[in-house]
């Protein structure tokens, strides 16, 4: 039984690895899926595609991670800067997904908040009207933002997570 979970960037990963391993995996589960970020950080990746901008300029992120739970914001480790080459390669990769998700059909578990600021909230409804499972199931976190595993409503990520791959062990 191998069951597959990622948050943010890792759980494209899972999706490419849903779509790529169908009879691998019995279940997966996505947490904060960045099919879409947020709209100003797009068009600057956009903006400076082709110049050496996208090399040298690294995206300053803003100082606390994206969590509502003042402990768990304190305790997370985060960078402050990122590359736009490696932001370029995140953007690549949600296009590769959003081709993908037609022909992922094992089923998936989609967690998110309306409340995250990296990875809009219409990312999940997308994931979830163009996959191609028989069996998806939504989980939407009202007092978390984007890190979910850390933030208030982490136990019951992870209970409901655990019931959800429960259901699929033979």
């Amino acid at each position: 039984n191998v069951f597959v979970a990622g948050l943010s960037l890792g759980s494209l990963l899972t999706l490419k690895l849903a779509r790529n391993n169908p009879k691998k995996i019995r279940a997966i589960a996505c947490l904060s899926t960045p099919i879409f970020l947020r709209r100003g950080l797009t068009s600057i990746v956009k903006l400076i595609q082709g110049t050496r901008l996208k090399e040298i300029y690294p995206y300053k992120k803003k100082a606390a991670p994206d969590v509502r739970d003042p402990f768990a914001a304190k305790h997370h480790f985060q960078i402050d800067k990122m590359p736009l080459s490696c932001i370029r390669s995140i953007v690549d990769l949600q296009e590769v997904i959003k081709k993908d998700l037609p022909h992922i059909t094992i089923p998936a578990l989609i967690v998110h908040s309306p409340y995250d600021h990296i990875a809009p909230f219409r990312s999940a409804n997308y994931i979830a009207k163009n996959l191609k499972s028989r069996i998806i199931e939504t989980l939407t976190l009202a007092n978390s933002q984007h890190v979910l595993t850390i933030d208030y409503e982490k136990d019951i990520v992870s209970q409901t997570m655990g019931d959800f791959f429960l259901k699929f062990i033979v």
